[in-house]
């Protein structure tokens, strides 16, 4: 969908008061998993970007270019023998 600039905000929920995080980031805000609803309302204040017919677009274009997942072992894909592969049994 090249053809919508839509905003992406990023914020680090921390889900409960023991979270540390030893290296926080200055440039992305952080905040507790209960301000989730406020800092959607707040994002829901900004200016709209989107009207409906675009939404409908968006929609769309994610029908028509959905694809099923096609799984494929990363071990064959990266050559690496399946005796190697770890199982929880060989721990």
């Amino acid at each position: 969908m090249k053809f919508l600039q839509l905003p992406i905000y990023k914020t680090i929920i921390m889900p409960n008061s023991r979270t540390v995080i030893k290296t926080a980031p200055t440039t992305v805000p952080y905040i507790m998993s209960k301000e989730i609803a406020l800092f959607i309302q707040k994002l829901n204040e900004l200016p709209v970007v989107i009207n409906k017919a675009q939404i409908g677009a968006v929609i769309h274009s994610i029908k028509v270019n959905n694809r099923s997942f096609k799984h494929r072992p990363l071990c064959g894909k990266y050559n690496i023998p399946i005796e190697q592969k770890k199982t929880e049994s060989s721990e």
